[in-house]
């Protein structure tokens, strides 16, 4: 096996060696003709053929004398001369085992004497033979002409290394001349050697009026003594390296103009033999580019106040003095209506009217800038104190509010304005970010608003956000988990049912309360993904209870308020229910009253399509939003949850108790089931009862316990606490 694979590995290696030389195929090659024809003559031969021998085919190329055609290689006597690397010499092929019944033999040209010399390569690749036969038996055939045969085999592959050097000399010479930098080769005297046509095409000289001048003939004549000095360093063979570099010099077309050009050079060679090659770039482009950038670098095109590079510039060269800096920031509000309705050239039109009305308004010495589309900017070398900041923001107001006349439109604007006051400690940047802040408030609170920079207010905010960004790894690397708090049934202390509870088991902090990251999770859109989550998990572990045998129990799941907003909830809920199997009447989701306020129309459609599937709505954390009679009159719920602020002073105080007692009573008689949260004493369970309160839940009863600890408590089915007596829970 082992020689078997290096037989194949060096047949490989012969192949591949043949490709270079892209002869391949069919394709008659007529610089063999001669050699044939010599070969021919001189050994007295019938038939004389050069032949290449790829992985299937021995390709004839090339023969002198009778017609020979290409064929299966192991068809050929050829495939036997690639095998040796001396001459292959057969005087009768009708005597040799290997040949007798080969179809040149036995058919047309009916070979009786062959001799090849292989054609070898640089690298030792055999890969074809130069080939002489007869029809007739030879009696003998010379070491002398077998040195002949083998020399002329040395010419043939002569022939094909020059070839194959030619080709690849001429792709180089079409992709240089394809490129559209021109290209330049001189000697160390500078006569040019070499040149493209994109060099032509630049300076207007032919290819014969180039190649042999100085290349002095494209330089100005004035940089004729600094070129001959450059390029005296430049041709020192000893010199370093100059790939790779590049310069911008001015050079002279042939009609005379000059053009800014960029020369990247190089350079090889010995004493001998040493040349200098340059690329060149036409940069006329990028020169006048580069000089309009310039132009525009400091200044707003549209309006000719500063632009917003200049404008920091000068922020930070203020800040670095002793003085305090005020910036205000002025974005215009719903300016994009504008355009929507009236089109860009009206814009471009009003915003030059602003950027003439701001300077009347803003005090002499502000630096004025537009900084954006639609925002400008402005900084004294002096404080504002709140009674004339007022006052410049009133003016800007009033400016913006008188009416524009605009190809016959009367506008008028209104602006949201961010101001921030640096102390000795900012520099321009800190100071900008400040104001930039400022004006996130300010047009957050909806417009034609003044906000001035709160360190304070800004700290919660970036607190906010580092808890939002914390949240979003906590959903991707799956770090929340459920916990799972029983309710029960108040006069027996049986399970009644579960409320799932979000809980963050954070690397580092270990288990989070969802006290600690629900305020920063409600409001951010990440709500809606971890609420779907806690959907999915929630139904999956009950369908995992259900399908243990146990018996199933009302599953209680907390729903954000963007849940209520931003999704089609019901359809959700019913995908999941199919999924893990789950009967939907067993869920029962929580809302507050506060959230179906936010939209009361979708809270009502949402609230009808649970109900319609058969999952039980409560209202959560009851007796603590703004219209609670009129929540329970409006929407098709189910449950009533009492708030654990009721409960807790349950004992203690007679308005607590009221209150509760009411809440009970009104529930019973609206066919609602109703659960006091927070539990913590006998005395709340015994009293609860005594008011009709039917069901509970709270640390008497246990604490949020993970998955495990709930199917074990479900599988027993023990009374938590109270009396033996079993009373299922109303679904």
């Amino acid at each position: 096996m082992a020689h078997s694979f290096f037989d194949q590995h060096a047949e490989d290696r012969r192949c591949e060696a043949l490709v270079p030389y892209r002869m391949s195929g069919p394709e008659k090659e007529d610089g063999f003709a001669s050699i044939c024809e010599l070969a021919a003559h001189l050994f007295s031969s019938d038939m004389a053929y050069v032949s290449l021998v790829d992985a299937n085919k021995c390709w004839i190329k090339s023969a002198a004398g009778r017609h020979l055609t290409s064929g299966d290689r192991h068809s050929s006597l050829c495939n036997f001369s690639i095998q040796t690397s001396s001459i292959l010499v057969i005087l009768d092929t009708h005597q040799d085992e290997r040949m007798r019944d080969l179809p040149p033999v036995t058919a047309a040209p009916f070979i009786r004497f062959y001799a090849g010399a292989p054609l070898i390569t640089a690298n030792g690749e055999r890969i074809g033979a130069l080939c002489i036969a007869d029809e007739t038996p030879r009696a003998a055939f010379s070491e002398e002409e077998c040195a002949n045969l083998a020399f002329m085999a040395r010419l043939v592959i002569e022939r094909m290394d020059y070839r194959r050097l030619q080709f690849q000399a001429n792709i180089a010479v079409d992709f240089v001349n394809a490129s559209d930098l021109a290209m330049v080769a001189v000697d160390k005297s500078g006569c040019i050697q070499f040149i493209n046509a994109a060099m032509c095409n630049l300076f207007g000289y032919s290819h014969a009026e180039f190649v042999g001048q100085n290349v002095e003939m494209i330089i100005p004549k004035r940089f004729h003594e600094a070129h001959k000095d450059s390029f005296a360093r430049t041709g020192n063979p000893d010199a370093p390296s100059l790939t790779g570099k590049s310069v911008e010099v001015t050079a002279r077309r042939r009609n005379g103009t000059e053009v800014p050009i960029e020369i990247t050079l190089s350079n090889w060679g010995d004493d001998a033999q040493h040349c200098i090659g340059a690329i060149i770039k036409d940069v006329s482009a990028r020169r006048e580019r580069d000089a309009q950038l310039l132009r525009l670098a400091n200044h707003d095109t549209l309006t000719g106040l500063h632009n917003r590079h200049r404008f920091e510039e000068l922020l930070h060269d203020a800040c670095l003095t002793e003085s305090r800096i005020s910036l205000l920031l002025i974005e215009l509000d719903d300016f994009s209506e504008i355009g929507d309705r009236l089109g860009q050239e009206v814009c471009d039109s009003l915003l030059q009217n602003i950027s003439v009305r701001l300077p009347m308004v803003l005090p002499k010495n502000s630096v004025i800038s537009r900084m954006g589309e639609t925002l400008f900017g402005a900084f004294v070398d002096t404080p504002l104190e709140a009674a004339k900041r007022d006052a410049l923001v009133q003016a800007v107001f009033d400016a913006l509010d008188t009416p524009f006349q605009i190809a016959g439109h009367r506008l008028k604007l209104s602006a949201s304005i961010g101001h921030a006051t640096s102390d000795t400690q900012q520099d321009g940047q800190q100071l900008l970010a400040n104001a930039d802040f400022a004006l996130w408030n300010a047009r957050k609170a909806g417009g034609r608003t003044i906000s001035s920079y709160d360190g304070q207010v800004e700290l919660a905010d970036q607190q906010r956000r580092v808890a939002r960004d914390e949240l979003l790894s906590a959903l991707h690397e799956h770090q929340f988990v459920l916990h799972y708090q029983p309710q029960v049934l108040l006069e027996t202390g049986e399970v009644s049912g579960i409320e799932a509870l979000i809980r963050w088991h954070h690397p580092q902090k270990g288990l989070i309360m969802p006290g600690d990251f629900l305020p920063a999770l409600e409001q951010s859109a990440l709500s809606l993904d971890v609420g779907l989550w806690v959907l999915g998990e929630a139904i999956r572990q009950l369908g995992e209870w259900t399908q243990a045998g146990l018996v199933p129990v009302k599953m209680g799941i907390n729903l954000f308020p963007s849940q209520m907003r931003g999704s089609d909830l019901a359809r959700e809920v019913s995908d999941l229910c199919r999924l893990h199997a789950v009967d939907p009447r067993w869920l029962e989701l929580e809302i507050t009253e506060t959230a179906t306020l936010q939209d009361e129309d979708r809270s009502l459609d949402l609230i009808n399509e649970l109900r319609a599937l058969g999952i039980g709505v409560a209202f959560d954390d009851f007796g603590t939003g703004y219209a609670s009679l009129g929540s329970l009159q409006r929407y098709p719920i189910t449950t009533l949850k009492i708030d654990r602020s009721f409960v807790r002073d349950l004992m203690t105080r007679q308005r607590d108790a009221s209150i509760t007692r009411a809440l009970i009573m009104l529930s019973k008689d609206l066919g609602l089931s109703i659960i006091a949260e927070g539990i913590e004493t006998m005395e709340q369970q015994i009293a609860l009862r005594l008011m009709g309160c039917d069901f509970g839940q709270g640390y008497l009863f246990g604490k949020a316990m993970p998955a495990d600890d709930i199917r074990n408590m479900l599988s027993s089915r023990k009374p938590v606490a109270g009396q033996k007596r079993t009373r299922r829970r109303s679904t």
